[in-house]
């Protein structure tokens, strides 16, 4: 209460969720948002509590309302493309590229953009993206998982089982 800032608001809404007090949550939410209308930092924190709980409806609305505080934040671009990349709602793949943009060579964007590409049916394209993102990350073993996914995708069950293959030699290193 003494400092108005919104890390602070994100740690108290946070304690508040760790302490399953939904109803004390909600409020506080309620509240700092009735000050602090458009505070992008907060938005974008609901929004990914929100993805966390699977309610992407909400999600999507918090990120576009972060987006009208701060219309040009990579971070809540690509949140907003996966999740109308989840929900299989159009638009995702313009946000993407926005956020890649932004901030360009990013492995996890460049992945959201490839997820989004295959979303809307352009598996060829999102397949380059995805290898590229690869390319940035090599150790960042979900990429694989994810190229493997678009492989399968494409019909090309051979190149899937190779980077399954290769993830399956890390062994318990790779969970």
């Amino acid at each position: 209460q003494r400092k108005d800032h919104s890390l602070i608001a994100q740690r108290v809404y946070l304690a508040l969720r760790q302490g399953g007090d939904k109803a004390r949550m909600e409020s506080f939410a309620a509240d700092w948002l009735k000050r602090h209308r458009n505070d992008p930092v907060f938005l974008f924190s609901l929004a990914s509590w929100a993805i966390d709980d699977k309610d992407y409806d909400l999600a999507a609305a918090r990120l576009e309302q972060s987006l009208r505080g701060a219309p040009d934040s990579p971070p809540a671009l690509n949140n907003l493309a996966w999740v109308r990349a989840t929900q299989k709602k159009a638009g995702a793949v313009k946000l993407a590229e926005r956020a890649n943009e932004l901030a360009p060579n990013q492995s996890p964007y460049l992945d959201t953009l490839a997820f989004a590409l295959a979303a809307e049916g352009d598996v060829t394209r999102a397949l380059d993206v995805q290898k590229k993102a690869l390319a940035l990350s090599p150790a960042a073993h979900t990429l694989r998982l994810n190229l493997a996914r678009l492989y399968l995708d494409a019909g090309d069950k051979g190149a899937a089982r190779r980077e399954l293959d290769t993830l399956a030699a890390l062994g318990a290193t790779f969970d």
